[in-house]
């Protein structure tokens, strides 16, 4: 591939990337306004809710990943083409809820229950232990997943050669399952990280935090204090806000960056050590009984996916349609988001995949900053993306009322675009570096080579992808309570329907279903794309 054809390429997935940043440049320009004052202020309640939130975040990091790297290891054994590897596929389905369907889950299974007024009225640390569990739900599961296909990645042959030269379940794991997964481990950190800090709906939701109890989080603290200002003014209260998430931004970064930088030190010192503790015993696991013990892990898992949602849903009625009615205004707008959200992705997915072919051929240390970019966008707290979209409608002006409907598809578009970009760079490496440089020989259009080597051969991975982008924007709870007077959403109507005297448990329950609907349309696509994936490994 020529030299200016590459950089077209790379020119275009840069492009694309700055499009979905190009909404946090209000933020970005607010950022030397950051109030380091509040870190020594005592009374404002600001240090100890983003020290509790950074410590949450690190615990969840930890546990939840290493966890989930643990449960994949006990099911190595169980391969992805067998019945159970299949229904696997279930593990998605925590994902494609949002916070707000999770925490009204949440509310019906355990709200009457004795553990569930103890950890409501105890202390901080019961909250925050149960939002790592619910984390652990929502995220772990799904990363146990992650882990599980990546290791059905690993040659045979690499496999067999560990087994004839008698390697011990420890070298198995620290010179074959680590190394080839310590990127992978290194991302899902940040990620879970990440999501956990800025966790703000499900402790809302179902604790309802505030400085008193000291169960404040970051994210808690930023919208009450921003509430709360605005009695003093909109520019205060901005004012506060940008200097407060300025302040949290960075402090979040410089935590992040050290945890990345200590994760990735352990993980190279693990790897490369060659010492191995010596055992009086065959630490190999029989055949046998490590696929029992895979076996009982994958229905662990598939039970703590749907027990809870099966048990939830007897408590409610079944209810189709109540109060769903005037949402076709959010329906219609969320359908435009989602194709505007997952065409860009895709874009940007083939553009850098052509233009950066070695770099981006697998998930290794040289495609890493792609993902660790992606992952960037997730460090601005939510509030201040909300901020940053309501600031472009100051400068578009007032007077045109249309702007919210771009200003809305906007914020939602970058706020997926970590979880829709990372998917799609995941599916691309399916396509061979090699196969780019013959098409190139043979003088393809641009237009021939992302129809013949991603289009066509995308379909179902692409509709996978346009139906979580349509369950994360449905779901999503900031852009769509700032702008719920003018676009009615799912999420606003559904937090008025589980809190307050306003609650009605029967329209909230049609509410939920409709979001059940759509995970496990989800679910059942990418069944659809692991069996066809196999029946392609086995044809070639």
């Amino acid at each position: 591939m020529n030299n200016r054809s590459v950089v077209g390429w790379r020119l275009g997935a840069i492009l694309l990337f700055a499009l979905v940043a190009l909404i946090l440049v209000p933020f970005l320009l607010r950022l030397p306004s950051l109030d380091l004052s509040l870190l020594s202020d005592p009374d404002k309640a600001y240090r100890p809710a983003l020290l509790r939130s950074i410590t949450v975040a690190l615990l969840a990091a930890m546990l939840i990943v290493g966890i989930a790297f643990a449960s994949a290891l006990g099911m190595v054994r169980l391969t992805a083409h067998s019945r159970l590897g299949k229904w696997l596929s279930v593990l998605i389905l925590p994902i494609t809820l949002g916070n707000i369907s999770i925490a009204f889950l949440c509310k019906v299974l355990l709200g009457n229950t004795e553990l569930f007024s103890a950890t409501a009225n105890g202390t901080v640390v019961g909250k925050l232990a149960f939002l790592i569990v619910l984390h652990g739900w929502q995220y772990g599961i799904l990363f146990t997943y992650l882990f599980w296909l990546h290791f059905q990645s690993i040659p045979a042959t690499v496999l067999d050669y560990s087994r004839a030269t008698g390697f011990s379940r420890y070298q198995r794991i620290k010179d074959i399952y680590l190394p080839r997964s310590r990127d992978l481990l290194i991302m899902l950190t940040s990620i879970v990280f990440l999501f956990t800090v800025y966790e703000e709906s499900k402790m809302q939701y179902l604790f309802k935090p505030s400085p008193g109890t000291d169960s404040e989080l970051v994210t808690n603290w930023l919208s009450r204090s921003y509430q709360s200002m605005l009695v003093a003014g909109p520019e205060k209260a901005e004012q506060l806000a940008f200097g407060a998430g300025a302040t949290t931004f960075l402090a979040v970064l410089l935590v992040l960056a050290v945890f990345f930088l200590l994760v990735y030190a352990c993980l190279k010192l693990v790897t490369r050590s060659r010492s191995y503790p010596k055992a009086t015993t065959d630490m190999n696991v029989v055949p046998t009984a490590g696929t029992i013990i895979g076996r009982g892990i994958a229905w662990a898992m598939l039970a703590a996916v749907v027990l809870p949602i099966v048990l939830a849903l007897a408590r409610l009625p079944f209810v189709a349609g109540a109060g769903i009615m005037h949402l076709l205004p959010s329906l219609g707008m969320t359908l435009i988001a989602t194709v505007v959200a997952g065409s860009v992705a895709i874009a940007m997915g083939m553009a850098a995949r052509i233009g950066w072919k070695d770099r981006l051929s697998s998930f290794s240390p040289r495609s890493l900053p792609f993902f660790l970019g992606l992952v960037a966008l997730l460090l601005v707290p939510p509030l201040l993306v909300l901020l940053s979209g309501h600031a472009w409608m100051g400068y578009l002006g007032y007077e045109w009322t249309s702007v919210i409907w771009p200003i809305w598809v906007a914020g939602h578009m970058l706020l997926t675009k970590p979880l829709l970009g990372s998917f799609v760079l995941f599916s691309h490496f399916r396509v061979s570096s090699s196969e780019l440089d013959y098409l190139r020989l043979h003088g393809v259009s641009k237009w021939q080579l992302a129809r013949t080597s991603f289009l066509q051969r995308f379909k179902a991975e692409y509709l996978l992808l346009f139906i979580l982008a349509f369950s994360l924007i449905w779901n999503e709870g900031v852009v769509n309570n700032l702008f719920s007077d003018f676009i009615p959403s799912f999420a606003a109507n559904l937090k008025m329907l589980i809190t307050g005297r306003a609650a009605d448990l029967r329209h909230a329950a049609a509410f939920l279903w409709m979001s059940l609907f759509l995970s496990f349309t989800s679910v059942l696509l990418w069944r659809t794309i692991v069996e066809r994936g196999h029946r392609a490994s086995l044809t070639s």
